[in-house]
């Protein structure tokens, strides 16, 4: 019998998927290997999104995170913000190997991400809200009809054992209403969260179950919750650092800071949801110190300057940080960005505080410029 499957074969530009990676990571900061080929709609883009993130690699635009063997790959972007311009990337156009060709092994990398476990329910809460089953066949835009219905659903999975009593659950998003105004909303929109997780899937599924009084996700199910994740991954690193084995703990916080896209739940602001925006952005700050601080004692610059530079963006005012970033500067042999940075903090704390730096800071930039 002869194969006509490659008469219908679509071609797939690499070079035009670099391009589109590119734009997305260095808004984005960061992203999972997973939510990047989300949007792809057959196995041939999901290669060419993997080879083309070999090219940025080899440009030397990304960097690669994958702090637990065969866990997800992280993706992170340190191009830059004027990186632009036409990539320099060999294209592939998808033409397939000649029927009795033999089949090219995959790239060792290409194995780990394949081989990354799966979950039947991925749920990311650390920067914009994220839910889906099947990457490559996400929810119908419209899948959550109330804001309500999936803030809930992240409610009840950030919980401990991923389960919330109901009289918490009206307590927290329905407070002082009264009782015939809940049980108007209450039962439609649990029904709301059971749609929108079936939404445009192949097999439906009861992914929210209603025991003793809880409402729990179903534990026949497999879960990654991101920030289950992270908070593994620090008590990882913790215990590594008292057990002074510095390359498990700085691998460990690496892998967690990766996690962190941004603010808890960003654009939610219910109370429930401040408390844990709180602590997850102070953890996360404590572990770009940790790192920065590891990456200077190591001498290793660019790397300490990159994670000053991430703390703050979230924290302008630390002085402390800005002397880190100084004194990265200086060792890089870069003069002129040790006294820009010194009058970008004076100029900020002149404008927001009515202050001048603090004299430690001064005689760090005198230090520096000596």
């Amino acid at each position: 019998e002869v194969s006509v499957a490659h008469i219908h074969q679509v071609r797939v530009s690499v070079r035009e998927h670099a391009g589109l990676l590119r734009d997305r990571l260095r808004r984005a900061g960061s992203a999972t290997f997973t939510l990047l080929v989300a949007d792809c709609e057959n196995t041939l883009e999901v290669v060419a999104r993997f080879l083309a993130l070999l090219e940025l690699y080899r440009e030397g635009l990304v960097e690669f995170e994958q702090p637990v063997s065969l866990d997800e790959l992280t993706v992170r972007w340190i191009g830059g913000d004027d990186a632009g311009g036409e990539l320099d990337i060999d294209d592939y156009e998808g033409t397939p190997a000649p029927p009795d060709a033999p089949e090219a092994p995959a790239p060792a990398a290409a194995v780990v991400v394949a081989a990354a476990p799966a979950a039947d329910l991925r749920i990311n809460m650390l920067g914009a809200v994220e839910i889906f089953r099947d990457p490559a066949k996400p929810f119908a835009p419209d899948a959550w009809v109330t804001r309500r219905a999936r803030d809930i659903l992240c409610f009840i999975a950030s919980r401990r054992h991923r389960r919330a009593s109901k009289d918490t659950i009206i307590d927290t998003f329905w407070g002082e209403a009264d009782f015939a105004a809940v049980e108007k909303n209450f039962h439609p929109t649990i029904s709301h969260i059971r749609k929108a997780l079936n939404s445009r899937q192949p097999l439906k599924q009861n992914f929210l179950l209603y025991r003793d009084g809880d409402y729990q996700l179903n534990p026949e199910f497999s879960y990654r919750v991101d920030t289950e994740e992270f908070d593994r991954l620090v008590s990882e690193g913790d215990a590594a650092r008292r057990a002074r084995d510095a390359e498990a703990y700085v691998r460990a916080y690496e892998g967690a800071a990766a996690l962190y896209r941004g603010e808890f739940m960003a654009g939610c602001y219910d109370e429930w949801a401040e408390e844990q925006r709180t602590y997850y952005r102070e953890m996360y700050l404590r572990l770009l110190e940790i790192l920065a601080a590891a990456a200077q004692k190591n001498e290793e610059w660019a790397r300490s300057l990159r994670l000053a530079q991430q703390i703050l963006r979230e924290d302008p005012f630390r002085e402390d940080v800005h002397c880190r970033v100084m004194r990265a500067h200086a060792a890089l042999g870069n003069r002129v960005a040790v006294r820009e940075q010194y009058e970008m903090l004076r100029k900020l704390l002149r404008k927001e505080l009515g202050v001048e730096p603090a004299a430690e800071t001064q005689r760090t930039l005198k230090e520096l410029l000596a």
